[in-house]
């Protein structure tokens, strides 16, 4: 299968110009939050996020892995329709969970404190927050797997320009608060996600549902959801560690009573992490699809061209990377005065910690694309789950016994135990495609 060159870098560069743009209005989120709400109120808001993505890396990621990777078989089959409402299905029934959750939660709490306390607040503003994320989610999974660039980046940017001018016009209006601004944010996010599913009609699924008209039914409805959860149950599972790895550090540190070190945790997370984070993102979801199309012409054998675009993603996110790391290192403390609150910039000297820690993570996640897009997903899951409850248990060590800066050093310590592990699977596999290209040459 030949590899259009011209194409994919047009892809690659709208995609690249959507992760800038986002990136910019993503910062300026946090430059309003932090000079609007003091350490307390940011603490409640950072839990709250930890809850949004349990739910987000546990239930909604797994699922629009799934749509990514069934979604070309599906519309190839003519059976778009039967995965559209399948689809659907789940997500009602998700949501369900979620609003029954939401509730007895609060009434346990109105039950035993009158009012819920911070930690009861983030998890029910958390579970709230999600519904709405989980569907822009989908929705930009739908766009992303065809290839529909554009409209990831106007979903993208309509989401967090509304979320902006949202939590700017009611800090006018009211008090700030952290519970304010999640249901601001909830409230926007639900908006954005309205107008594209009235868009998704027209450029999706009605003009696919047209042309595919196929009489031969592959899959019933009952068949797909067997399909699409089989997929995405890896996924959920090696999302426990991997989010108890992220978030323990924070709900850790809450538990010591330390909310300045969660606020400060947050901040240099999203300064340092953010802009690393959202490159290695862009070049995901611009390999991805085409992986996955690859997958779905089983005549060819394209292995070895996965692993060369996925070479070639790892040198370019080194690229982008390391002038990131240098200005970690040598204007710390401006990025953070720039980007967030000036009171954060105390701890402006671990930046450069956590911008090398999201860098390893990125460079592994990219590394096990391969195995994603040819299904072969039980060792991606004992790699995960191992890595992320070994992260796990650094993160709750060090932030119980040396706070902020344990809490650094256990991010540092699982992105290098994850790229080892990245590493290790993806020479296994090399080896394995060797040994059957010398076969099929005999």
């Amino acid at each position: 299968m030949a590899i259009r060159i011209k194409p994919q870098l047009k892809e690659l560069s709208l995609t690249l110009a959507g992760v800038a743009l986002n990136a910019v209005l993503g910062l300026l989120t946090i430059k309003v939050l932090s000079n609007t709400l003091d350490k307390d109120n940011y603490s409640g808001y950072v839990l709250a996020t930890t809850v949004t993505s349990f739910c987000m890396l546990i239930v909604f990621g797994p699922l629009t892995n799934s749509i990514a990777r069934y979604f070309a078989e599906a519309n190839t089959n003519g059976q778009l329709h039967d995965l559209r409402q399948t689809i659907n299905s789940i997500f009602l029934k998700i949501v369900s969970s979620i609003l029954f959750a939401t509730i007895f939660i609060l009434l346990i709490a109105w039950l035993y404190n009158n009012n819920p306390a911070t930690t009861e607040s983030a998890v029910i503003y958390g579970l709230i927050l999600s519904i709405p994320t989980g569907i822009c989610a989908i929705q930009e999974a739908l766009y992303s797997t065809n290839r529909m660039r554009g409209q990831v980046i106007k979903l993208q940017l309509g989401n967090n320009a509304l979320k902006i001018l949202g939590i700017v016009i009611i800090i006018q209006l009211f008090e700030p608060s952290d519970s304010l601004v999640l249901l601001t944010i909830a409230v926007s996010t639900l908006l954005v996600s309205w107008i594209n599913w009235r868009i998704q009609e027209d450029l999706i699924f009605k003009r696919y549902e047209y042309h595919n008209t196929a009489a031969d039914r592959k899959c019933t409805a009952k068949e797909w959801q067997k399909l699409l959860l089989t997929y995405a149950i890896p996924f959920s599972i090696w999302s426990i560690p991997q989010w108890l790895q992220q978030a323990a550090d924070k709900w850790t540190l809450q538990s010591a009573g330390d909310a300045t070190a969660v606020a400060e945790l947050a901040i240099l997370t999203t300064v340092f992490a953010t802009p690393i984070n959202l490159v290695s993102s862009a070049l995901q979801q611009f390999i991805s699809p085409i992986l996955f199309q690859r997958m779905a012409d089983k005549s060819n054998d394209t292995n070895f061209q996965n692993f060369r675009s996925v070479i070639l993603l790892c040198a370019l996110l080194t690229g982008f990377c390391i002038p990131l790391i240098l200005l970690s290192h040598f204007y710390s403390s401006k990025l953070i005065t720039f980007f967030s609150n000036e009171a954060y910039t105390t701890q402006g000297s671990w930046g450069v910690s956590i911008a090398l820690a999201y860098f390893l993570q990125s460079l592994g996640q990219i590394l096990c694309l391969p195995l994603l897009g040819e299904g072969k997903l039980g060792s991606l899951t004992k790699l995960k789950i191992s890595t992320g409850i070994l992260g796990a248990i650094f993160s709750i060590f060090g932030a119980a016994y040396y706070a902020l800066a344990g809490a650094i050093f256990a991010q540092f310590a699982f992105g290098l135990m994850f790229l080892i592990g990245s590493l290790v699977l993806q020479f296994e596999q090399v080896i394995r495609l060797c040994k059957l290209n010398r076969i099929a040459q005999r």
